[in-house]
Order: structure tokens, then sequence, then C-alpha cells
């Protein structure tokens, strides 16, 4: 989506530019859940649009909120589970596979 096509100012996102995000990320939402769904992101862009007017002038930009070093564990290789043992209590499974249900559905499958 552009930037241009954002909500300026206190401005909530308009049905439209919900639904373009809806679009975005997969998702099947009704009238009222996409209605829902504007109302908490006109207050999450407020909320950014707060932190964005503070001044950060001298502040180091960081990658992570705290410090991490050395929180890592060593990554020694090690023996895991077989197929079949992995694969025991699996619903479905297919040539020693897990099967599941497609994350996104072809579009006119009825899950839409």
């Amino acid at each position: 989506m552009p930037e241009s096509d954002l909500p300026q100012s206190n401005e909530a996102p308009t049905g439209a530019q919900t639904g373009a995000l809806c679009d975005l990320a997969g998702l099947c939402l009704t009238p009222a859940e996409l209605t829902s769904l504007g109302k908490d992101l006109a207050q999450i862009l407020t909320y950014v649009r707060l932190i964005d007017a503070a001044d950060s002038s001298g502040q180091l930009p960081t990658i992570h909120p705290t410090q991490t070093h050395g929180t890592l564990r060593e990554d020694d290789p090690r023996s895991g589970l077989s197929a079949g043992d992995a694969l025991r209590n699996a619903p479905r499974t297919k040539d020693d596979h897990f099967r599941a249900p497609p994350a996104f559905p072809p579009a006119g499958d009825p899950r839409d």
C-alpha cells in the first residue's frame, strides 16, 4: 500500500484501506470484524504517531530493546526422532510426512 494511501494525522483507516490490508494478509473478515479491526488500527496508528513525535535525538539506534550478548547455547548436533517415532501420533500422514490442511486455501474453496 503506497504511503499516500495511509491515513493522515488522526484520521482512522477507511473501510477500503482496512479491506486492502486484510487482502494483503490473506484474512477473510466479516463486516463487523472489519469495523472492529479499523477501530483497532486507528488506536495503533495514534500510538505510533505519539511515539514518532517523541524526541529521540542523541539516542543510538538499537536492534534489540535489551542487551542479549552471549545468550545462545552452542549448536551441538544430536540424534533426533526417527520418522516413525515423530509420526506415530499424527492424525494424518503421507509418505513419512505430516499432512495438514493448506494455510491458504485456493480461491473458491468453501473455507473462504
